[in-house]
């Protein structure tokens, strides 16, 4: 992804709904991102990205943290705040 691509998403974002399922690579990250906004409500698009660090794309690409991210918000499973 392009950073112009990327500023598209900075802001705040909150849960919308919980996944039906997912795989259990993203499983994990998605727990992570509850977890930090249990305690936060929100969280910017940095925020989310840190927290999932070391997400593996497919299970097995390292740095695609923020793909996981947009991925969450394309589902509507995060929303802007």
């Amino acid at each position: 992804m392009t950073l112009v691509i990327l500023e598209k998403y900075q802001g705040y974002y909150k849960i919308v709904k919980e996944p039906r399922s997912l795989k259990s690579h993203n499983t994990k990250s998605w727990v992570k991102i509850v977890k930090l906004l249990n305690a936060k409500k929100k969280a910017s698009f940095d925020e989310l990205t840190l927290a999932v660090k070391g997400h593996l794309h497919n299970g097995e690409i390292p740095d695609n943290e923020y793909r996981f991210v947009v991925y969450c918000i394309k589902n509507n499973w995060l929303g802007a705040v």
